[in-house]
């Protein structure tokens, strides 16, 4: 526990005029607005705040100072009329400390963890494929017998955690929090790095010969790429704008990147075996 007279620097006689002076002194002093930035600054402010709060009570201002090596600083040691039987057994003050807008997480987590106020975190797998990824989905599950609907925005990640407060177990205080976890399932077409999507994409040896427009099947429908004359396997495309969107900010998207297969065709008839070999001997003539 913490000596709250030393903290706002006035005698364990204080009365409530010194203590409200010397806490407005030290609060303008280390003010977030006047210590921009400065995490020290800002931890003393709240533990300042949260002496005040104490000490502006007259009733726990008027108890003996320092708690910090009595018999009270453990629940377990708690007698009638202690300084913290209010503390540890009365819901009341937990509330009014979260009420000033200062209570310190020191508090909030010895009320909770030492005395199950608080209910546990319950963690989910969510499974969505990569094109509810793409596109955003909602998922509908069962939490403490209650229907619980929820967004995936467009970009999560695999393994994201998406965390829903006061929808876990149930405590006396504050319910838990509901962690669920995004589980992408492995596509068939595309592979993910990041925001950018990777395909392969087969065409026939005659496009691939002769060039031209090819249609390439995408999250948004069709759009048409243009192959270049004597394209040869292996040779990649990029396509800007056509990835994954950026979690939180849609508007952006990454790239997809193409590879080309081209295909060999098979079941050939006659007639095209023997075009085939007049198109060989012009191009070893060629040469």
């Amino acid at each position: 526990m913490k000596d709250y007279h030393k903290i706002l620097e006035v005698s364990q006689n204080a009365d409530e005029q010194e203590i409200k002076k010397s806490y407005r002194r030290l609060a303008m002093k280390y003010h977030p607005d006047k210590n921009p930035g400065d995490k020290t600054a800002e931890e003393k402010f709240k533990e300042i705040a949260e002496a005040y709060e104490y000490l502006s009570n007259p009733a726990k201002r008027n108890q003996k100072g320092n708690y910090s090596n009595n018999q009270y600083g453990n629940p377990q040691n708690q007698k009638k009329g202690s300084p913290f039987e209010d503390f540890f057994n009365m819901d009341d003050f937990y509330n009014f400390g979260k009420k000033q807008g200062h209570w310190s997480t020191f508090y909030d987590d010895l009320y909770t963890k030492s005395y199950g106020g608080k209910g546990k975190d319950v963690e989910i797998n969510v499974p969505i494929t990569l094109e509810e990824a793409y596109h955003g989905v909602k998922r509908t599950i069962n939490l403490n017998n209650e229907t619980f609907t929820f967004d995936v925005k467009p970009g999560v990640k695999d393994g994201q955690v998406l965390k829903f407060k006061d929808k876990g177990e149930k405590g006396s205080i504050a319910n838990g929090d509901a962690l669920l976890k995004i589980l992408i399932q492995e596509d068939i077409e595309y592979v993910r790095r990041e925001n950018d999507l990777y395909k392969t994409i087969a065409i026939d040896m005659y496009t691939a010969i002769l060039g031209g427009e090819f249609n390439v099947s995408t999250f948004e429908g069709l759009i048409k790429i243009k192959i270049p004359e004597g394209i040869q396997s292996g040779k990649n495309f990029r396509v800007a704008g056509k990835g994954m969107p950026v979690y939180g900010n849609s508007e952006f998207k990454g790239s997809l990147f193409l590879t080309i297969n081209v295909q060999t065709p098979t079941n050939i008839s006659q007639e095209e075996k023997e075009l085939i070999i007049i198109l060989k001997e012009l191009s070893l003539n060629r040469k």
